[in-house]
């Protein structure tokens, strides 16, 4: 209820998203309209019973006993102030939030947490208490898509929470408070950049509240962020830890079996192109540009590597400065977001309050796909017939000598991807956007037996569209058609062989010339090869109710009254995933569709005439192949789409029973206890539970246990998804060569609901009898996870080394040319995995205090850490080792930072440090890799903001520093992991909040 409407106010802090230039001059236009009714205000009021994030009970003065974390917005922005999800990926509770910088296509898109590395499925999201709706097929939340500028804070319960909140909350919950409350106008723009010149971005927010009349209320916020991709060869070299670092056989058979070397290419392919025939002279010969003449040189093998078996790559002395075949990587991709969030609400009488709520969200991810072309790997590479016109005559000469009618040329990447070139730029583009409608009321009990009591429910929509892109992509269907070139013995001009022998099929096709790079394709061939936008299109549509009803039982015995809550809930999940144009997904031939999705020789049964045979890698031929333009997306059928839908009934209880107050060591001791049965369509029931203790040893220390049951059923991707992609593994069963292959995700029906036995113990200790220490508090929690039946994907290196190291039934998704052996395509489906654990510790401390050191104005100092440290985190499959995958995070990852404020200044000093970790737990040093780990690495950064009251307005400029001392990432045995790892360097942000 809100009793009273007026608020004091206070700073607000925000940031939003960018992506795109174009947007920026809009963005501003829009703040500079807004900024006329902008303010800082923020209300806050002052309640006697308080929603406790954890628990669905509502009771001042209970302490809840599972571990609950708070940040409020403005320690969020002095960390991070571009996007929320940047700053809370700082905190050590989060582990891979999937980010803009790290997306890619194909997967969720936009922003998802993951609390504690579990899965950001197991991560309930909330938003003042209530659910997320979901973001996508995955299951998880978008949070690039909340209203950024309304959020005052951000609670994070980091124990099993499923029995309070739901079959999600498996690893925990993170729960937005946004106040609704608010009173006034508030505003924020701020720009940025890095210090290499790039990477712009831009952002502003507006909030506005007031009251309607007497009784109502309405509270609305607009916020917008875009930030530029960062992608050229002059991005990659100004960043010298982007050193094509990776691992090559050692030279020396007295050494370890690989050692890891910079500038390491692979020895198979490169962009010009690269003919692998073992056992010719034309064996490693490199299509090189040389002015308007296309020459071939051998290949420039520098002696560490191996040219055909081990590693198939080298080292070479310095970086390749074409870029080449690092084109499908960007320092950071393109992104964009933003949100229009409305609030009203209406008191009907003291007791009764109505509200509705709406939230529409967008988010944009725009990167790099593949190079192209993409002619890779035995599965993958082209066939170059002799009769080719545009062979240079040396080669000619060699393979008549030899007796050779063709050869197999590889080649990935264009010579200079950071500028434009005839076959444009194969990149994805995401697109999601939420629309979410809520209404609910609460009602405060003032009659009968249930006078005191608290009943709240609420009905809620939410639909998601998604909108995957692929732009400037090579149809594979017409990409070896127009490789397979001959001379017209008409025109005596070149043309492609299709054409000639089945003109009636294959008349439109243009002969192509890739020898040296795709410098080389004309336009004509350019226009015929690029598919210019294929589309995956999904919606996602969750509908979702609940109602809960809490207050008091009964008097308790003499410690505080037994307080009870008891609710119900459905949710329906629902579907529905297409192509936008099936040409995109099979091969057609004169408008009709041959049901399959890659051509198929002559000789072969469907064969096609004009399909030379031979001329079709074994990656491409028939259904074999993905799609007809490289790996876009979802995989069906002609007829069908991927769709599917599964609903959830739900009923939960919590109670607290005070046990004992007011005697020695014992101020209070309380106990918490819950339990959650839900029905779902597919799974059956299943229980959740929880028990825990709250025991408050003094004013000072407080003690706290909970053991729980946390389950999760699995989500609609994880039971029906069907993806379409690429994999690069290396394989053991070739000494660890690098492979990339075709790859399947999928969705499994059957599997089933997943098992968490989660304990936590902790203290809370706030020293306030000792003078100097007055301020302080620190907590630490230690936790443990027992997951069974875990619903997971295994990844494909992990299912092609656990099927050479003995999980023989995970051998059926590893799929082999049965002549070569090679992997033509490798399965990740999702699965039950027996079992997974995770254990740590998680540090929180905080210390604030008065000081007066220049006297200018009221001084205060502020230390705040989180720590965490991970003890165990290993998966245990079938027929396989214990497999401790936490040997490669580090080992513990610290936040901490210092604040000093004085009068209308403040500063704020923060470091952030990870442990070293293990490169490869598979890999012994010295034996398997001359270095097997990863150093550790500390960052700091700043904010900087001065306060400034001009004719009654409030402006509050700030500085952000990034990465202050610009420290580079640890060097591995590959490029740095934007999950770990500041990848982008120092990076500035200025702005200004204002308020009038």
């Amino acid at each position: 209820m809100k009793n009273n409407r007026s608020s004091n106010k206070s700073s607000a802090r925000n940031t939003h998203s960018s992506g795109f230039r174009q947007r920026k001059l809009t963005a501003a236009c829009l703040f500079a309209l807004a900024a006329v009714f902008i303010d800082t205000a923020q209300a806050q009021e002052s309640v006697e019973e308080i929603r406790i994030t954890g628990s669905r009970l509502r009771q001042s003065g209970m302490e809840t006993p599972t571990p609950v974390t708070q940040v409020t917005v403005d320690e969020l922005a002095d960390m991070n102030p571009r996007q929320m999800v940047d700053a809370l990926s700082q905190l050590p509770q989060f582990i891979g939030n999937q980010r803009p910088q790290n997306t890619a296509a194909l997967t969720t898109g936009g922003s998802n947490l993951n609390l504690r590395g579990l899965g950001s499925t197991r991560t309930l999201v909330l938003i003042n208490g209530r659910r997320m709706p979901s973001g996508n097929r995955y299951g998880a939340a978008n949070v690039s898509t909340l209203p950024e500028g309304a959020i005052s804070s951000v609670e994070t319960v980091t124990g099993g929470a499923s029995a309070a909140y739901g079959t999600d909350a498996v690893a925990g919950v993170v729960n937005f408070i946004l106040n609704t409350d608010f009173e006034g106008f508030t505003g924020r723009l701020q720009a940025g950049e890095t210090s290499r010149g790039d990477g712009d971005n831009i952002g502003f927010a507006a909030t506005f509240g007031t009251d309607l009349g007497e009784n109502g209320h309405v509270m609305m916020s607009v916020d917008y962020y875009d930030q530029d991709i960062i992608q050229s060869l002059e991005a990659l070299q100004s960043r010298p830890w982007f050193l094509q670092r990776g691992l090559v056989t050692n030279p020396d058979p007295n050494g370890p079996r690989q050692i890891t070397r910079n500038f390491v290419r692979p020895a198979d392919q490169s962009t010009g192109g690269t003919i692998n025939q073992p056992g010719s002279a034309l064996d490693k010969l490199e299509f090189v540009r040389s002015g308007d003449q296309i020459i071939t040189l051998p290949m420039p093998f520098s002696g560490v590597g191996a040219v055909n078996g081990g590693c198939n790559c080298f080292a070479e002395p310095q970086r390749d400065r074409s870029w080449g075949t690092a084109a499908d990587n960007a320092v950071q991709n393109g992104n964009g977001r933003g949100s229009v969030f409305i609030y009203t609400d209406y008191d009907v009488n003291e007791n009764l309050n109505v509200y509705l709520q709406g939230i529409f969200g967008f988010s944009e991810v725009i990167g790099p796909w593949f190079g192209s072309p993409t002619l890779t790997g035995p599965a993958w590479q082209a066939t170059i017939f002799r009769d080719n016109p545009f062979l240079p005559q040396n080669v000619r000469d060699i393979m008549d000598a030899e007796g050779r009618d063709r050869f197999n040329m590889a080649m990935a990447g264009s010579t200079r991807q950071d500028e434009p070139g005839p076959l444009g730029w194969y990149h994805s583009i995401q697109n999601d956007r939420l629309a979410s409608g809520t209404a609910g009321f609460d009602l405060e009990l003032t009659e009968g037996f249930l006078d005191g009591w608290h009943l709240a429910a609420y009905a809620q929509y939410g639909k998601n569209n998604q909108k995957m892109l692929f732009r400037d992509g090579i149809r594979t269907d017409r990409q070896f058609l127009a490789l397979d070139v001959v001379t017209d013995p008409v025109t005596g001009s070149p043309a492609c062989r299709a054409a000639v022998v089945n003109p009636a099929v294959f008349g439109d096709c243009v002969p192509i010339n890739l020898f040296g790079g795709v410098e080389s394709v004309s336009a004509p061939a350019a226009s015929y090869l690029l598919d210019e936008e294929a589309q995956v299109l999904s919606t996602s549509d969750q509908i979702f109710s609940e109602i809960v009803l809490d207050g008091e039982i009964h008097e308790g015995f003499g410690a505080g009254p037994i307080t009870m809550a008891l609710g119900a809930s459905y949710r329906r999940d629902e579907l529905r995933q297409w192509k936008q144009d099936m040409r995109d997904e099979f091969v057609y031939l004169n408008g009709v569709n041959t049901g399959f999705r890659g051509l198929i020789p002559e000789d072969q049964p469907n064969g096609m005439l004009g399909v030379r045979p031979g001329s079709v890698p074994s990656g491409f031929i028939g259904n074999a192949s993905l799609s007809t333009t490289l790996f876009t997306g979802s995989y069906q059928t002609e007829d069908t789409v991927l769709a599917g839908a599964f609903s959830v009934k739900e009923a939960f209880t919590e109670f607290n029973v005070p046990l004992l107050q007011d005697l020695p060591f014992i101020n209070r001791l309380d106990s918490n206890f819950g339990y959650r049965y839900a029905e779902y369509t597919g799974s059956g029931g299943i229980t959740s539970w929880k028990v825990g203790l709250s025991w408050e040893i003094s004013d000072e220390l407080r003690m706290r246990l909970t053991r729980s049951r946390d389950v999760r059923a699995g989500t609609l991707r994880e039971r029906y998804d069907a993806t379409a992609g690429g994999a690069n593994v290396t394989d053991p069963m070739f000494n660890d060569a690098r492979t990339n292959t075709t790859s399947r995700t999928g969705g499994n029906p059957n599997v089933n609901p997943e098992k968490a036995d989660t304990w936590t113990a902790g203290f809370i200790w706030q020293p306030s009898s000792i003078g100097f220490l007055d301020g302080f508090s620190s907590s630490v929690d230690w936790y443990y996870v027992d997951l069974n039946d875990a619903i997971g994907q295994l990844g494909f290196q992990t299912i092609v080394d656990s099927c050479w190291d003995g999980a023989t039934e995970l051998c059926q998704y590893v799929i082999r040319d049965p002549a070569s052996g090679q992997i033509t395509r490798i399965d990740n489906l999702f699965l039950n995995i027996s079992n997974s654990r995770l254990r740590g510790v998680d540090v929180e401390t905080r210390y604030q205090m008065d000081v007066d050191w220049f006297g200018e104005g009221a001084e205060s100092l502020g230390w705040r850490l989180f720590a965490n440290r991970i003890i165990e985190n290993s998966n245990l499959l079938p027929g396989a080792p214990r497999d401790f995958v936490g040997l490669e995070q580090p080992e513990w990852r610290v936040t901490t930072s210092l604040s000093y404020s004085n009068g209308p200044f403040r500063s704020f000093l923060q470091g952030r440090w990870l442990d070293g970790r293990m490169l490869n737990r598979r890999f012994v040093e010295g034996v398997d890799v001359d270095k097997n780990s990863v150093a550790s690495v500390f960052y700091t950064d700043m904010n900087l903001s001065y306060e400034m009251d001009i004719d009654g307005q409030t402006y509050r400029l700030f500085g952000n520093v990034t990465n202050l001392l610009d420290r580079a990432p640890p060097l591995g045995s590959g490029d740095p992991s934007t999950n770990w790892y500041d990848t982008i360097g120092r990076t500035y942000t200025l702005g200004v909040n204002v308020a009038f």
